[in-house]
């Protein structure tokens, strides 16, 4: 179960189960342990993308994968502006989230995240507060953060998150970053650095997941989704003839072939791959 608003349009859905099935399987059997391992209490997750990936929606996306496969979570999602600095380290991450949280002044932190949680009745899911950080626009971060911002970030989760943790709930922190393949490598590189050498972020309690990097689509993925009547109307004699033009006209762009899957959706399968083959005729 999840509280959160229900997007049921077809940009929605494209969005929601168009691949990523290795990141949505990593989240869902993390969550899965987070929810029911007494000695765990906070996870960091970091996705990263290239430009393209509709990086915006990918957090929309997870959850819906893990509302099903993980009924042991009853999930509050609860969006948090990252800070424009972390000059003042952890202290800058916890002044966003009291701000978020709308926390009465004097209230400390536990009381604040006991407050947020969704509520557990007797027996049911663990409730769970997935916090998505999100840049001053509302979106993922854009470019690759300064390595002390990160740290601060990481180490707010490690240290401030886990100590003030309630043991009748459990807390996701959720950080999405967009940036080019090379500083992708870079910051992927200096997070498993950090991970390996502080010390301070192997806390009991505690644990990061660094999620693969979103990357294109291949024919495979588009047949999943068009021959899926719960994903797609495509009619099935389409499916491969409509997946092998939406791959050569894109090369695998995530983006484009949202975009383009979205129109069929809307108008008619045929109409899209009669426009696909009048484009692709005319190169």
């Amino acid at each position: 179960v999840t509280d959160r608003p229900v997007q049921a349009t077809v940009t929605g859905l494209v969005n929601k189960r168009l691949d990523r099935e290795s990141q949505k399987g990593a989240v869902s059997w993390h969550v899965r342990e987070l929810c029911k391992r007494q000695d765990l209490r906070v996870e960091a997750i970091v996705a990263t993308a290239t430009p393209g990936n509709r990086l915006n929606d990918h957090c929309d996306a997870l959850l819906h994968a893990v509302e099903p496969a993980v009924p042991e979570a009853h999930i509050r999602l609860q969006p948090v502006t990252l800070p424009l600095s972390a000059n003042d380290g952890p202290r800058d991450f916890e002044s966003e989230l009291f701000s978020a949280l709308g926390s009465p002044t004097g209230q400390n932190l536990t009381e604040a995240l006991a407050d947020a949680a969704p509520t557990r009745a007797a027996g049911r899911a663990m409730p769970l507060l997935w916090l998505e950080w999100l840049d001053q626009a509302g979106g993922p971060l854009i470019g690759k953060p300064e390595p002390a911002f990160l740290e601060a970030w990481l180490l707010f989760a490690a240290d401030t998150l886990r100590a003030a943790c309630p043991p009748h709930m459990r807390i996701v922190s959720f950080l999405s970053i967009e940036l080019s393949n090379a500083d992708q490598t870079n910051l992927r590189d200096e997070i498993q650095t950090l991970l390996e050498e502080d010390d301070r972020l192997f806390p009991s309690g505690f644990r990061t997941l660094l999620l693969d990097p979103l990357g294109p689509l291949d024919q495979q993925h588009l047949i999943d989704f068009l021959e899926d009547p719960n994903a797609s109307n495509c009619p099935r004699p389409l499916v491969l003839k409509l997946a092998r033009a939406l791959h050569k006209k894109t090369k695998g762009s995530f983006k484009e072939t949202a975009e383009l899957i979205e129109y069929g959706e809307r108008f008619s399968p045929y109409i899209l791959l009669e426009k696909l083959k009048t484009e692709l005729e005319s190169k």
